[in-house]
């Protein structure tokens, strides 16, 4: 495969995770409220960065403390496993965690900007 080719394939893969992920949180009472990626647009750099946005700085410490936020990523990682994500590109799998009211509070309510 042409390497200007994987980076639409990684799209595909994100995106179905992004919508098993939502469902999973919402069938498990977790206050997943948005998730970002962050994904280098050079040939070849196979990275992904998973941004998990808890509702707010409460919930973000709560489920620091109780786990939560490490079932989320474990849950994540596992979904694009399942759907066939290249194992090269698994290895490069790297996770963020931020609440929403942060994103608010100190970016001006803009991801874009703390995602920087």
């Amino acid at each position: 495969m042409d390497l200007r080719d994987e980076m639409p394939l990684q799209f595909k893969y994100i995106n179905l995770a992004k919508q098993k992920i939502v469902f999973w949180a919402e069938n498990n009472n977790v206050k997943l409220d948005k998730i970002e990626f962050v994904v280098p647009f050079t040939v070849g750099n196979k990275s992904l960065i998973v941004w998990l946005f808890y509702l707010d700085n409460e919930t973000l410490k709560k489920y620091k403390i109780d786990e939560t936020y490490h079932k989320t990523k474990e849950v994540f990682f596992n979904i694009l496993k399942e759907l066939g994500y290249p194992k090269d590109y698994l290895d490069e799998v790297k996770f963020e965690v931020d609440s929403t009211e942060n994103v608010k509070t100190n970016f001006e309510g803009k991801y874009f900007n703390r995602l920087r």
